[in-house]
């Protein structure tokens, strides 16, 4: 899943519903890519960590991507630890990963995923 935008709290519903769409269809490894995201506060951090979460409680890897430095501190800071490991984590191979991209945040009003499992 590639996130382009915002994850504030006006992204949260549309992040969270794209999230859980994507959890059921993900094979070994959800990832999020962040490369895109200019800004996330505890809201956004939150839904991640819930996907995490109910992603490893299914015995699947969930990994965040291209995380800037200052996403993984502030992600320590509001006490997401096991999400900031995540995002520290070396990337894992391209097998057995679904792919996404979804816009959130203020940056689009309008949020469809696009979903397609690519295996390479």
């Amino acid at each position: 899943m590639v996130i382009d935008g915002d994850l504030d709290i006006a992204a949260r519903e549309t992040l969270a519903a794209t999230l859980r769409d994507l959890e059921q269809y993900a094979p070994e490894t959800l990832v999020v890519d962040v490369t895109a995201v200019p800004f996330a506060d505890c809201s956004g951090l939150r839904e991640l960590d819930r996907s995490r979460r109910r992603v490893e409680a299914t015995g699947r890897r969930f990994r965040i991507r291209d995380a800037d430095p200052a996403l993984v501190r502030v992600a320590r800071l509001a006490q997401y630890v096991e999400l900031a490991e995540t995002m520290t984590s070396g990337a894992p191979s391209r097998r057995n990963i679904a792919h996404v991209r979804a816009r959130v945040g203020a940056t689009s009003h309008s949020s469809k995923a696009e979903s397609a499992q690519r295996r390479t």
